[in-house]
């Protein structure tokens, strides 16, 4: 039987989320435009070469099996604080809060390395434009922005995931399609096995994994909007599954062009000849498409940076406020907003973190 855990009137907004809101908001963490022009070259010259794409098949059959065991358990155990709250129900609640303070540290770490990272891309994408600021300037903004939104209800958010989450896989497949239209590279660069398991073995088997696993990052967070999604019963593991398989799908399916739109034979020479590996995408777009598609898909990559930024911060507000409401942290955490219902104290404390370490490594 399903469960919330709730105390008074602090309680998350509920009923705020749909499949469609759910699922974006979680392919959002694993920025898949990012993936794409900033992790996907790197995995073909450290990892497999021509072999990602099959990593990729394998790796999504391995995570659908993973949603299969997770997503029974959300069904009997709805908690915003989702692997805690299962840790704790079936090993106890020592167990349950040293899970609770491993994902803050994780989460937080991970949005530390993000807000550093987008300023860097920001700084060069907007300086094509004559826009030249600092780095920290476009990572104070991003801060101020993710801050606002963590602040306020669960929805507005969503439906910023969704279209920003949206424009990424659009702008990716328009360059998608132009390769496939052209046939790749001399017009017959399409023929690329990619059942071929001997290709699997053909570079660094190990960081191919870490650089495709990489991709599904987030997709455990459908569990985190448990207690405020519609009929969480099914919208979970129904965004769960989705959520795997669109990443999953989306990586075979650009892979695959990238390969065939560079050339099988010419892969690993072309992207290590390039001074910045990750200029691979850009490259591709803009000799498939023209000068302007991979102009926007500079910009897109900074929005998708921000996408991942927010997500994050949904999750570590939403673990804050699980860990206060369960005694795990100062009972403050554990406090909703009276308008928005929104874990803004988790939100709020999230925002001042992240301004402390950008002040310390922009010197400030």
């Amino acid at each position: 039987m399903s469960q919330f855990t709730e105390i008074g009137p602090n309680r998350l907004r509920r009923n705020s989320l749909g499949l469609v809101a759910v699922t974006f908001m979680v392919i959002s963490a694993a920025a898949p435009l990012t993936g794409v022009a900033g992790a996907m070259p790197l995995a073909f010259l450290l990892g497999n070469g021509t072999g990602i794409p099959l990593t990729f098949i394998l790796l999504t059959l391995i995570m659908l099996a993973f949603a299969a065991g997770y997503v029974a358990m959300s069904r009997h155990v709805i908690n915003a604080g989702a692997f805690y709250a299962y840790a704790a129900r079936g090993l106890g609640g020592s167990w349950g809060g040293a899970v609770s303070i491993m994902a803050l540290v994780a989460y937080n770490t991970m949005q530390f390395g993000l807000i550093g990272l987008l300023g860097g891309v920001s700084a060069g994408v907007f300086s094509q434009f004559g826009i030249m600021l600092p780095w920290w300037a476009y990572s104070l903004i991003a801060i101020a922005l993710v801050g606002i939104l963590g602040y306020r209800q669960v929805d507005l958010s969503a439906k910023v995931m969704v279209v920003l989450v949206g424009l990424e896989y659009l702008i990716v497949l328009i360059v998608d399609f132009a390769i496939l239209g052209a046939g790749g590279a001399e017009g017959k660069g399409l023929a690329v096995n990619i059942l071929d398991f001997s290709a699997l073995n053909s570079g660094s088997l190990t960081a191919a994994i870490l650089f495709c696993l990489g991709s599904f990052i987030g997709i455990e967070a459908t569990t985190i909007y448990g207690e405020e999604a519609r009929d969480p019963e099914k919208t979970i593991p129904r965004a769960t599954y989705l959520s795997i398989l669109m990443i999953g799908v989306f990586f075979v399916f650009t892979t695959w062009l990238m390969i065939a739109g560079t050339g099988a034979d010419k892969l690993i020479e072309t992207i290590g000849g390039l001074e910045d590996p990750t200029a691979h995408f850009f490259i591709l777009a803009e000799t498939y498409t023209n000068p302007t598609i991979s102009m926007i898909a500079g910009l897109l990559l900074v929005s998708s940076l921000f996408a991942a930024l927010s997500a994050f911060h949904n999750y570590i507000a939403r673990y804050s406020y699980v860990a206060g409401r369960d005694g795990l942290l100062p009972a403050a955490f554990g406090r909703t907003h009276d308008a928005h219902q929104s874990p803004h104290i988790g939100s709020v404390v999230q925002t001042i973190g992240a301004l402390i370490v950008l002040a310390i490594f922009a010197g400030l």
